[in-house]
């Protein structure tokens, strides 16, 4: 779904569909379906996350991106016949672009402000429509960056306001990590230390890509209400390259 603009809201947005999802759309449609929504900043691997939970060949990197709203629906034979829907949006935090490079710069300044608004409405519509559609909701991160953290908490004030009680999995994509030591050292003295977040340590993750327990790294938020069921977990996903040791986490 082309969601470029909040504004287009009354006239509706273009829908693209390939022949397989129209396929899928209608056997998921009268079938109970499990849904995984992914949020995240622009470029910090979400395509690449989706493409391992969902074993698709999803595009991604720096010049891909995707546009609005966008549902998946990865082959059922991967997760033992159940029926999953992946709803991933466009990145948060992109460019404000103006086609028109010609206007003088009082005028372009007064665009780029009508544009902003524009945009962080239109973001935040896709984001609190992912969170409120989802069963289990994934936010990707890379190394936590103060922007980051502001999102993770309109995420965690959106679910308190809807009464989501979903897990949530906050995945923190190390990718340029090449060595355990620097992981370690992210966790010490980033993920540790962050003022958003209270953790400890859950059971080591054994998964058939990493045979080693003490090399994956599980945490997960304990200062939660005791009277609720809202379970957050935060997952380090780091380098995989066939020169490098193995630090990946699978997490579904």
């Amino acid at each position: 779904m082309h969601i470029d603009s909040i504004k287009d809201i009354n006239k509706g947005w273009k829908i693209e569909m390939s022949q397989n999802a129209k396929k899928n759309y209608k056997n998921f449609k009268t079938q109970k379906l499990l849904k995984i929504g992914v949020i995240g900043n622009a470029n910090k691997g979400k395509s690449f996350l989706l493409s391992k939970i969902s074993k698709m060949n999803l595009p991604s990197g720096m010049s891909i991106k995707t546009e609005g709203l966008s549902i998946k629906y990865p082959d059922t034979s991967i997760f033992r016949d159940r029926n999953i829907c992946l709803l991933d949006s466009a990145g948060l935090e992109t460019p404000v672009l103006i086609s028109n490079g010609q206007l003088e710069k009082e005028k372009k300044n007064e665009l780029f402000r009508e544009k902003s608004r524009e945009k962080l409405i239109t973001e935040l519509f896709l984001q609190n429509y992912i969170v409120n559609n989802s069963d289990i909701l994934i936010v990707v991160v890379d190394s936590l960056s103060f922007s980051e953290q502001k999102l993770l908490m309109k995420v965690k004030r959106e679910m308190e306001r809807s009464k989501r009680t979903i897990p949530l999995y906050i995945i923190h994509n190390l990718k340029i990590f090449t060595s355990k030591e620097q992981v370690k050292d992210y966790i010490e003295n980033t993920l540790l230390k962050s003022a958003t977040f209270t953790l400890e340590r859950g059971n080591n993750i054994s998964t058939k890509l990493n045979q080693n327990p003490e090399e994956v790294y599980n945490y997960y938020e304990s200062d939660q209400d005791k009277d609720k069921s809202q379970k957050i977990f935060h997952l380090i996903y780091a380098n995989e390259s066939p020169q490098q040791e193995k630090y990946t986490i699978p997490m579904l």
